[in-house]
């Protein structure tokens, strides 16, 4: 565990929507496990010496991590996986604190905190991967209608965008296609571009971001990285520190 002089107490905290359960252990030997309310959760470290503070890193943890840094707590993250082992006994909160506390104390990989600006370049990535989706399916909606009335184009976007239209049109004057099917396309076609231009607008927004970071002009000038993807390594890699290696990177992202 990092240098135990410097801190006041060690804690293991299961976070949870309205009560945590905090397992304390002071410099001292002195242990508690108490649950504390949710609004009365930061009042609980607040005025204290520095804290070493464990958690699992799931939904909420970020902004946690962060109010407790801010009142001058060191804050470990930890992947939910490598925790459970240390989780013994019953499923309830006491022992699921306690197990974060001892995998706190046995130094289990850290999933790094996120500043302010991360976590809104990490939404923003996270909303424009499902818009990326939705436009997708949409496309394939509109392709697999079209070919029901024998009518192809190329695999391309840009082949989409140019004869999709057309193609529709030409459905209207057909007398065998009902005029409820081709009011549907159209709507569908209209909604493929708002999204393509909503995309384009998150992709700029993104960039905007990420070039208030230091980091972005690094990894931008590395051969075929591109905004998005220099954002994308500014989200994976905000906290370097919790890498022992690149090895440990490259298997973090999922490349080894």
């Amino acid at each position: 565990m990092t240098n135990d002089i410097q801190f006041s107490s060690f804690c293991g905290i299961d976070i949870a929507k309205s009560v945590m359960q905090v397992y304390k252990v002071s410099s001292d030997g002195v242990v508690s496990n108490k649950a504390v309310k949710r609004a009365d959760f930061l009042n609980e470290f607040r005025n204290i010496p520095p804290a070493l503070i464990g958690m699992e890193a799931c939904g909420g943890s970020q902004h946690w991590a962060r109010e407790l840094q801010s009142l001058g707590h060191t804050v470990r993250l930890m992947p939910p996986k490598l925790v459970k082992p240390y989780v013994t006994g019953l499923k309830n909160d006491k022992n699921d604190a306690r197990g974060i506390y001892t995998a706190l104390e046995m130094s289990v990989r850290e999933v790094p905190v996120k500043s302010a600006a991360i976590r809104d370049l990490a939404l923003l990535q996270t909303m424009r991967a499902k818009r990326q989706r939705e436009k997708v399916a949409k496309i394939n909606h509109i392709r697999g209608i079209l070919t029901e009335y024998g009518l192809v184009m190329g695999k391309s976007l840009n082949a989409f965008l140019a004869k999709a239209g057309s193609l529709i049109v030409e459905l209207k004057d057909r007398a065998d296609v009902s005029p409820y099917v081709v009011s549907e396309l159209i709507a569908l076609f209209e909604e493929v571009k708002e999204a393509i231009a909503k995309i384009k607008e998150l992709e700029t927004n993104i960039e905007s971001i990420a070039k208030t970071l230091k980091q972005y002009d690094l990894f931008r000038s590395a051969p075929g990285v591109g905004p998005i993807t220099a954002a994308t390594m500014l989200v994976l890699l905000c906290n370097p520190a919790v890498f022992k290696n690149g090895r440990e990177f490259a298997a973090y992202i999922g490349l080894a």
